[in-house]
C-alpha cells in the first residue's frame, strides 16, 4: 500500500491522518511543537520521523498541513539537505 508521509497533526491533520490509519494506510508523521496528536497517532499505529530527511526515507507521498510558510520551507529545506 503507498506510504504517506504527514507533517502538521492539528486540528485538521489530525482528522486527516486518523482516516487514512482507518483506511489502512501506511502513515509516518512529524511533529515539532505539540506532542500529544504524535503520541495518539502512534498509539493508533502511525511511525513517527524525528527528521525531513527520515520521513522522505520513509513515505511516497507527503501531505503538508501547516499554518505557515516559513515553517513549510524550513522542512523543505532541511529533507534535501
Amino acid at each position: 500500500m503507498h506510504k504517506i508521509g504527514f507533517i502538521g497533526l492539528g486540528l485538521m491533520g489530525s482528522a486527516i491522518v486518523s482516516r487514512l490509519l482507518d483506511l489502512g494506510y501506511p502513515v509516518t508523521v512529524m511533529g515539532r511543537r505539540n506532542r500529544t496528536p504524535i503520541e495518539l497517532a502512534v498509539k493508533r499505529g502511525a511511525s513517527e520521523a524525528t527528521s525531513g530527511e527520515e520521513l522522505r526515507g520513509r513515505a511516497r507521498s507527503f501531505f503538508y498541513v501547516l499554518i505557515i510558510q516559513h515553517q513549510l520551507s524550513q522542512l523543505c529545506s532541511e529533507a534535501t539537505a
